[in-house]
């Protein structure tokens, strides 16, 4: 990812006003006997320092706190070792983007992304950081919702050859929400905390503190954040579309309703709209920061879309539906162009030189041209998305998704029950599967059979998407049909890539400016990917035939 970007693990407590934090030498210290042998002597051997600051921090968001609502924050912090502009966002990992939970498991770890820019003399945030979080404000202005003072005495744990393990702070805060500031505030509001955040240190460290802290009377905080806690957000159960669910000022939101197989057909697919459209949502700043596999969950995300208003477009008034396939369309010629540069990168990347023979030496300017070429192409294609995420063109799709969801244009079937109305839209995406790979089957070898592959490969797909999205509804039957096309979708995407692979090798081959080693090296590798072709090719007959098996299944 890009300079300014870090992962921040921490853990929050609440404290009593009166009193010290424990000593963190001595938890140090009694921690020793329970650390892994390779951590006792870096720990045995580590001093305390300690620094105190003053800190006046404003947050920004929307005026319905969308981000907040999300698990994003935005703010200003003046005073401290990082004063400056700071993004936070919650980890990045699709159903894993909440904080992930070490400490006993209750979550009272927080592992967020932190993205910091300098400190300018306004309110105003740098371009960049509004860019991260245009998914979730849309044109939505921010503005101060939140000011703190805190006043913040550290004590780090420092390793003899000066790195930083572990911060222990003890936070007395004075918040007020809105522009007032806190001394301007008729009653602003106060507590005590405490935040243990894992530096450069090892996990297994702060897991032993964590543990003694807790002994020593401390309690995990039941709000994950001071913003949280200056807006009275507390979360509740994940929602339905795997959002964050919070609540504000007491008043429950976006409580999830549990699906089931006697539900509405129309709830369950509205359910996994909304799941997707929020994963989408989730992975859209860590696309514009480069995080590896971000692109790739984003355009699932937008083909998972694709898919189930295809599939089950009966359920949904046409109307309402009209173009959102061209958009997302877009959307995703956007992301794959950038994925489908980075894949092969990273296919050609793994590839050693042949040191039999004498090739090596032909082989490594070979593949210097080639991931030349290519990371030239994943520069453009980068470049073409950034632009593309930007354009109102984008924020006008996420606008028409959110009301597709807020709103949902069902058509009166969507009020039948799931497990009756979809397994026929799921043996119908069996059937078309069947129909493509038949298809394949009576192709001429070469371009006409790769062609007649790769459509299967896409019906395959949506064939898992549809049993994946009718989940709740559809049981093991569809758990296996979902396996079997992951199954398939695998080796017939093993047999394209290597399609892929060729073509691109052949048309570097053929530039009039390679020289005659690096052109042979170059055929060498189309010949090996030839192999991977045919050999991918082999496997798709065995995946045909177990899928052919669960025809009739659904009931």
């Amino acid at each position: 990812m890009t300079d300014g970007v870090q992962t921040e693990r921490e853990r929050t407590y609440d404290v009593g006003h009166g009193g010290d934090l424990p000593d963190l030498a001595a938890l140090a210290a009694e921690a020793v006997p329970d650390l892994p042998e390779r951590l006792r002597e870096v720990v045995t051997g580590a001093r305390v320092e300690t620094d105190r600051y003053a800190l006046r921090t404003v947050y920004l968001d929307t005026e319905d706190l969308r981000l907040a609502t999300a698990g994003i924050t935005l703010r200003r912090r003046e005073g401290g070792a990082d004063d400056g502009w700071h993004v936070k966002l919650p980890a990045s990992t699709g159903a894993s983007r909440d904080s992930s939970s070490r400490g006993g498991g209750d979550g009272n770890e927080q592992t967020r992304t932190e993205v910091h820019r300098p400190l300018t003399d306004d309110e105003d945030p740098p371009a960049e950081l509004l860019r991260l979080v245009r998914a979730r404000t849309g044109t939505a202005p921010v503005r101060p919702v939140v000011r703190l003072a805190v006043d913040r005495h550290v004590r780090r744990l420092v390793a003899a050859d000066g790195t930083v393990l572990v911060e222990l702070a003890d936070d007395r805060v004075a918040a007020v929400r809105g522009g007032a500031e806190p001394g301007d505030a008729d009653e602003p509001r106060a507590w005590r905390e405490a935040e243990l955040e894992l530096v450069d240190g090892d996990p297994a460290l702060a897991d032993a503190l964590d543990v003694r802290l807790r002994a020593a009377g401390l309690l995990p905080a039941a709000q994950p954040s001071k913003l949280a806690r200056a807006l009275d957000l507390r979360p509740l159960r994940r929602r339905a579309d795997g959002g964050p669910g919070q609540r504000r000022d007491g008043v429950e939101r976006d409580r999830p309703r549990r699906l089931r197989r006697r539900s509405p057909a129309g709830d369950v697919l509205v359910a996994h709209l909304a799941e997707q459209l929020e994963t989408l949502r989730g992975h859209d700043p860590y696309v514009r920061l480069g995080a590896p596999g971000a692109v790739h969950d984003a355009r699932v995300a937008v083909r998972r879309l694709r898919s189930a208003l295809r599939t089950h477009r009966r359920l949904l008034r046409d109307d309402a539906v009209a173009g959102l396939q061209d958009e997302l369309a877009w959307l995703g010629d956007a992301l794959g162009g950038a994925r489908d540069a980075e894949v092969l990168r990273e296919r050609f990347g793994r590839v050693e030189p042949d040191a039999s023979g004498g090739g090596q030496d032909a082989d490594a300017p070979a593949l210097a041209a080639l991931d030349a070429a290519l990371a030239q192409e994943t520069a453009d294609a980068r470049a073409a998305l950034a632009e593309a995420l930007d354009d109102d063109r984008y924020r006008a799709l996420l606008d028409r998704l959110d009301a597709l969801v807020a709103e949902p244009p069902l058509r009166g079937r969507a009020r039948r029950r799931a497990d009756r109305a979809l397994p026929p839209l799921v043996e119908a995406e069996i059937g078309r599967t069947m129909a493509r790979l038949d298809r394949a089957r009576r192709a001429a070898p070469g371009d006409a059979r790769d062609d007649a592959l790769h459509a299967a490969r896409r019906a395959a797909k949506r064939l898992r998407y549809a049993a994946e999205a009718g989940a709740p509804a559809l049981g093991a039957p569809g758990r296996r049909v979902a396996r079997r096309a992951h199954a398939l979708q695998r080796v017939l995407g093993d047999q394209h890539d290597a399609v892929v692979a060729r073509q691109r090798l052949a048309a570097l081959a053929s530039r009039s400016r390679t020289p005659r080693g690096t052109a042979f090296a170059l055929g060498r590798l189309h010949a090996e990917e030839g192999h991977r072709a045919a050999a991918a090719e082999a496997a798709v007959e065995p995946a045909r035939r177990a899928l052919r098996r669960l025809r009739g299944t659904m009931g």
